[in-house]
């Protein structure tokens, strides 16, 4: 490979040399090539290194990847096209080295293969189209982020909106995708463009109609005169089948009579997969009245030319649906948005939501890909809902009861706890030895015996956890919330003399007068369960159960 100057000679026969360097290198087979390349010498050697490079690959037969497929993504079209005639380029290679406009055309076809509609085709494949025009790009070479953004930013100051940009976004991702797997490129160079936020732009809010508003706008139209070339009853009809099915504008003016089926024990719609949004083929259930009232409507129009359910000369359903609306005195436009015709397919979807239907089914119906679609875009909110819903709150303005349950003892407060240390909580192993029960504290100090103050000092073993769940309350006198046994309030109390208190191998003897049968075997299984318990601190126990 070598570097040069072309020489020529000017009109005086002066011998020049041109401004720009050339570069002549050997192909994979042998032969030699002269190519133009920069001003600069030392971009010419880079441009140099390069085609070697890639005569090389050809030669061992390899596919150019890495920094040199870059470099070819970056060629200017003319020398792509003299690369490709010299064999140097692959066929992937090769057709991306073809114009944007070809290479479109080959996304078309791919898009053909797919489940997707003409409808999308046509608008996705016209809206690259009119970005690379007005951008002034004509090879893969040519497409420039910067310019893209700023092609973007100049539609949205023109007044286009969020949602129509990023409509253009997506087709220029999705076609350059495309371009990625096919191999006609090594990256998407806009993938990091950010899809303009809908919601913060909102041209067109949508309503769906209330039950009154629904009723009131067919009671209307049923009686109403002919225009948009429909009856009244024609109309009321087609605006039933919108709000019945979920069907769109243009699905119902695409809908056949023989797609009406009436015959089976589940009477349906189909919606055919080339009228179909999605590009699915789906059947949705009719209710029986609206059943019953297609059959009729298809029995007086047999003679009817046309194979369209309705008319094929449809036109401009949100202004015949608007006319009716005004007709039936009711509004277009509100605090909550606009009605169009495509409104009706929001009042089925929000009638799904309000009728507790399962979000999967409703899913089905509205026939979206995305649940969350079908949750967040048609499941309008109504205030008579959200009312219902604020209604079965407390009311916080009833009078307080803790006064009350302090009163009769069963308030949690934590003066239950005496001499406590100030390190440990109150649930703790080490505290739990202090717990008394309200007749003791309220007894007066010299009636506690020396015996009991002992006790501080050989800790009984904590109740499990089994325990604390299982005894929340004992008969009718005692609660045992978590580990504390409460009484009754007692102004007076004094433990039962000695002579009370008889066999200390059986300290329940001599205490069972004043208890309860039944309070008796709930005390037992209480005393039971703590095995550590000391002699004194159960006879203590069943001493202040049978204070009355």
């Amino acid at each position: 490979m070598r570097i040069f100057k072309k020489s020529y000679a000017d009109k005086s026969g002066a011998k020049r040399k041109e401004n720009k360097w050339s570069v002549e290198f050997c192909d994979h087979i042998g032969v030699t090539h002269r190519i133009s390349a920069y001003n600069d010498k030392r971009l010419s050697e880079a441009f140099g290194r390069k085609l070697e490079a890639l005569a090389e690959c050809r030669k061992a037969g390899e596919q150019t990847h890495g920094e040199l497929r870059e470099w070819i993504e970056t060629l200017p079209a003319n020398k792509v096209e003299m690369f490709n005639k010299w064999g140097l380029l692959s066929a992937a290679q090769t057709a991306a080295g073809r114009g944007l406009q070809e290479q479109l055309d080959g996304w078309k076809e791919h898009l053909k293969s797919k489940e997707v509609t003409q409808n999308y085709i046509r608008e996705s494949h016209s809206k690259v189209k009119k970005v690379w025009k007005e951008c002034g790009f004509s090879a893969y070479s040519d497409i420039d982020i910067t310019k893209i953004e700023i092609w973007l930013n100049l539609q949205r100051e023109q007044g286009l909106g969020a949602t129509t940009c990023n409509h253009y976004l997506r087709a220029l991702k999705a076609f350059l995708n495309w371009a990625v797997s096919a191999g006609r490129i090594t990256r998407n160079p806009i993938s990091r463009i950010r899809l303009a936020n809908q919601k913060t732009d909102i041209r067109r809010e949508r309503r769906p109609l209330t039950e009154e508003e629904a009723r009131a706008l067919l009671q209307y139209t049923r009686s109403s005169e002919t225009h948009h070339g429909l009856t009244g009853s024609e109309r009321e009809l087609l605006y039933r089948v919108a709000l019945e099915t979920g069907l769109r504008w243009g699905e119902i003016c695409k809908t056949e009579r023989r797609d009406v089926s009436l015959d089976t024990r589940t009477q349906f719609i189909r919606v055919r997969a080339e009228v179909s949004k999605n590009g699915k083929d789906d059947k949705l259930p009719l209710r029986p009245e609206l059943a019953q009232d297609l059959g009729e409507y298809l029995k007086e129009n047999l003679a009817m030319p046309d194979v369209r359910l309705f008319p094929s000369w449809l036109d401009k359903g949100a202004e015949m649906l608007q006319r009716d609306m005004r007709g039936a005195g009711l509004e277009i436009t509100t605090e909550a948005g606009t009605v169009d015709f495509h409104a009706l397919r929001h009042t089925f979807g929000t009638n799904l939501a309000n009728s507790g239907i399962h979000p999967k089914t409703a899913q089905a119906l509205m026939r979206h890909s995305d649940i969350n679609l079908t949750m967040n875009r048609y499941s309008h909110s109504v205030i008579e809902s959200q009312a219902e819903a604020v209604y079965t709150l407390p009311d916080l303005t009833e009078p307080s009861t803790l006064e009350s349950a302090k009163a009769t003892g069963t308030d949690d407060t934590d003066d239950c706890f005496e001499d406590r240390p100030k390190d440990h909580g109150k649930n703790s192993p080490e505290n739990r030895p202090f717990l008394r029960s309200k007749a003791v504290r309220n007894c007066p100090k010299e009636a506690i015996s020396e015996n009991e103050k002992g006790e501080k000092e050989n800790a009984p073993t904590p109740l499990n956890v089994g325990f604390e769940a299982d005894f929340v309350s004992v008969g009718e006198e005692i609660r045992t919330p978590g580990n504390r046994i409460m009484s009754p309030e007692a102004d007076n109390c004094n433990p039962l003399p000695a002579s009370d208190l008889q066999d200390s191998e059986n300290p329940h003897s001599g205490l069972s007068t004043g208890i309860p049968e039944n309070l008796r075997r709930e005390i037992d299984i209480v005393i039971d369960a703590w095995p550590g318990l000391s002699v004194d601190i159960r006879q203590k126990i069943l001493a202040i159960c049978a204070v009355k």
